[in-house]
């Protein structure tokens, strides 16, 4: 509810930063990125154009969408193809191969525009990809997209690895400071009641074992959240959100996702002119974000401890608001599995536990553990 907003404004805002430079339609290489790894190297002018488009069947009046000249295209269509569904799940978008793009170029001369066609030019025995300069197209031309039965070939990419430098995307800095801050904030002046009640039950046990080290506590609990939850969000947000995950993406993720890492961290960050330029990137910002997580564990930490039945009633909402969104079936016959494989030692557990001997959690383990093999009896004799 309140991440989600400003991780998806990010996403945007790293295409549209990788969008107004050259990109290269084989390697996938970009003028503009966060990943030197992806970094064009050469120095190639690209010049915006403003197409006036029309979507044949997409129920939109035309729309003027911008390219750049050194546009393949294909990433013209891929444009287009994002100015009209935008709104629509990426799921649900036409396929770049499943249009063809047709440009009027007079009142009596139209074309159909490709990648590779007789026009295509040959440099040292290859041909190379046609653009929007290629075809000499103007700013403020006139195009039509529609759907098309004829397929072209999809390109493969090649990784060339080769870089020398690096760029950094400044105008992302609000955007990630805005995700961050809506990851480690406190709203409402109320604690996430999972993470609250989590965080108690590792300085539970802390305590217990007699483990006094605020260090300590503080990678417990790095591990258990940010590391082990928020950085796979970070990587993987086709976890979340429908979209077209790109190689390109990808790889500015990555160094974000690094960024938030070192920001949980309490190492030292040992940086020279050999580090990683994926650590140089945010080495200044790193020492502010790692002040956000220090005051996002000692404001939970300073909260009221939650009861039982705070968690519990927290739990039964959250099972009532997401009923039908899960195969809960799938979920129990997973978790029987690992229940029974290990059926002794969690039983030996719950018995030797003041907390769960009280609340009879070994019973009604035994319990849950008997219906299931009730169940699957049931249907093994009716199979």
């Amino acid at each position: 509810e309140t991440v989600g907003e400003p991780f998806f404004l990010l996403l945007c805002a790293i295409k549209q930063q990788i969008n107004k430079g050259s990109i290269d339609a084989i390697t996938g290489k970009a003028r503009y990125t966060l990943n030197e790894e992806w970094l064009l190297r050469e120095n190639i002018e690209a010049k915006p154009r403003n197409l006036n488009v029309s979507f044949q069947g997409c129920g939109m009046d035309s729309l003027s969408v911008r390219v750049m000249d050194t546009d393949t295209l294909s990433q013209v269509k891929e444009k287009i193809l994002e100015a009209f569904c935008k709104n629509i799940p990426y799921s649900q978008w036409p396929r770049v191969e499943d249009v063809d793009l047709e440009w009027f170029a007079t009142s009596t001369d139209s074309y159909i525009l490709r990648d590779l066609d007789d026009t295509s030019v040959m440099e040292d025995g290859r041909k190379k990809l046609n653009t929007l300069a290629h075809y000499k197209i103007p700013d403020g031309a006139s195009l039509a997209m529609s759907l098309t039965d004829n397929k072209d070939t999809t390109l493969s990419r090649v990784k060339d690895l080769d870089t020398e430098k690096y760029f950094h995307l400044g105008t992302l800095q609000k955007f990630l400071d805005d995700l961050f801050k809506a990851i480690l904030s406190i709203r409402d002046e109320k604690p996430p009641v999972a993470i609250k009640y989590f965080f108690d039950f590792l300085e539970e046990q802390a305590e217990k074992r007699g483990i006094s080290d605020p260090d300590t506590l503080h990678i417990w609990k790095t591990n258990s959240l940010p590391l082990r939850f928020w950085v796979n969000i970070l990587k993987n947000p086709q976890f979340v959100f429908d979209i077209d995950k790109t190689d390109h993406i990808d790889a500015c993720l990555s160094v974000i996702a690094q960024a938030f890492i070192d920001a949980c961290s309490i190492s030292d960050l040992q940086l020279g002119k050999d580090s990683p330029t994926n650590k140089l990137l945010y080495a200044k910002e790193i020492p502010e974000y790692r002040k956000i997580v220090q005051k996002y564990y000692k404001q939970i930490h300073d909260m009221p401890p939650l009861s039982e039945q705070e968690m519990n009633a927290h739990l039964a909402e959250e099972s009532r608001k997401y009923r039908n969104e899960f195969n809960t079936n799938v979920a129990m016959t997973e978790i029987y599995k690992y229940a029974k494989r290990y059926r002794s030692q969690i039983v030996n557990a719950l018995d030797s536990n003041p907390t769960t001997r009280r609340t009879q959690l070994q019973h009604k383990f035994e319990q849950v553990i008997a219906l299931m093999e009730d169940n699957i009896y049931e249907c093994c004799s009716e199979a």
